[in-house]
């Protein structure tokens, strides 16, 4: 095999299980990691996108929060501590990967190769958000703390 798709194949093997039912073929080709992570690395990959996009200045919190549309975000918020809705809002789109896979683990259910997608997208999108608006947020506060440092 040539170089590049051995590298490539090695990491999904030290990743993934890359069983051929739950993984996708392109030209009758087994992808390097399963469904799910498939969809996991692209809800990433648009996670840290979004967060890129997002106002950092309040909070990961509320960075996650502002994703919504206004309308319904000051609706909720008026109602449910910011930090507490990013909880939920994150156990949301976490526990369908979590449902799917412990139903598939504890029964004879086999899940299709389209909801593992989906649900590992939801997953690795909000985790992205997270970690993008943490990272993001920490850089914030750093600069502040540099600017106010040498104010002074």
């Amino acid at each position: 095999m040539p170089i590049y798709p051995g590298i490539i194949y090695y990491i999904g093997d030290f990743n993934c299980h890359q069983m051929s039912s739950r993984s996708y073929s392109i030209n009758d080709n087994q992808m390097p990691v399963c469904s799910r992570d498939v969809g996991i690395f692209i809800g990433m990959s648009i996670g840290f996108l979004t967060a890129f996009f997002t106002d950092t200045s309040s909070g990961v919190c509320k960075a996650i929060i502002s994703v919504f549309p206004k309308r319904i975000r000051n609706r909720i918020l008026v109602k449910i501590n910011p930090r507490i809705l990013a909880a939920i809002i994150i156990s949301v789109f976490i526990l369908p990967m979590i449902i799917d896979g412990f139903i598939q683990l504890t029964t004879s259910y086999e899940s299709t190769n389209p909801i593992r997608t989906v649900s590992g997208f939801l997953f690795g999108w909000i985790i992205a958000l997270f970690l993008g608006s943490f990272i993001a947020s920490s850089i914030e506060e750093i600069h502040k703390f540099h600017a106010k440092i040498y104010k002074s």
